[in-house]
């Protein structure tokens, strides 16, 4: 049962590679503008992992991140000034009281949901494919109303650990690290088994379906 190749052993292995994955997104992440290199990188090994691929973590993370570093730092800066214009569209709009601000604050959210999931979608869509930074934007804001679903999910699971820590308090910010790694961990598992899948269909749709054992976008810079 503790054999290095039995299920219980082999569970604890990939529990511990998905750890390995988050701390590596995270101290990678700390920069700001790298954090959309640092996702996709880790959603590039994720889903790989996704498709039963042994692939060492730290080398296949690196490799997407080098490669994908420019196009979504680029990405990222665009995305922190309209984070910041939201932001002050935002406290603008509560600094308001009036008859129509209802209509202003239930525009606003649906305008920052898209922008969250516009950027899950275009940094997922940069891990698996070659692709225009216009293409991934137009793509990105298109995936949003389709898996508006399952997006909306995502965006719960991201927010879940923070809502623990406000609403425990002392159990909250005590435990609150550890329930935010679990709770990214079943979400990486989540985002990556569900957009291969979607991705998976695109790539056999437009007859480039990815060649499972040859190379794929990332080989060449081997």
């Amino acid at each position: 049962m503790l054999r290095y190749d039995g299920p219980v052993m082999m569970a604890i292995n990939k529990i511990t590679d998905y750890v390995w994955m988050t701390i590596l997104c995270l101290v990678c992440s700390l920069p700001i503008f790298t954090i959309g290199a640092s996702v996709t990188a880790k959603y590039y090994v994720a889903m790989k992992y996704t498709r039963g691929e042994d692939t060492p973590v730290t080398k296949a993370f690196f490799k997407a991140f080098k490669q994908n570093f420019k196009q979504c730092t680029f990405i990222n800066i665009i995305a922190i000034i309209v984070g910041v214009i939201l932001y002050f569209d935002w406290a603008l709009t509560l600094s308001i009281k009036g008859e129509f601000t209802f209509l202003i604050e239930l525009l606003l959210v649906v305008v920052t949901l898209i922008y969250f999931m516009s950027l899950i979608n275009i940094f997922l869509l940069i891990s698996r494919f070659e692709i225009k930074t216009k293409e991934a934007v137009s793509s990105g804001l298109a995936m949003s109303v389709r898996y508006f679903g399952q997006l909306m999910l995502i965006v719960f699971i991201m927010l879940f650990p923070f809502i623990l820590i406000v609403a425990w308090n002392n159990f909250g910010i005590k435990w609150g690290w550890l329930i935010w790694l679990f709770s990214n961990i079943a979400l990486t598992c989540y985002v990556a088994y569900f957009y291969d899948k979607e991705f998976t269909k695109i790539e056999e749709k437009n007859g480039y379906y990815r060649e499972r054992i040859n190379e794929d976008k990332y080989d060449s810079e081997a």
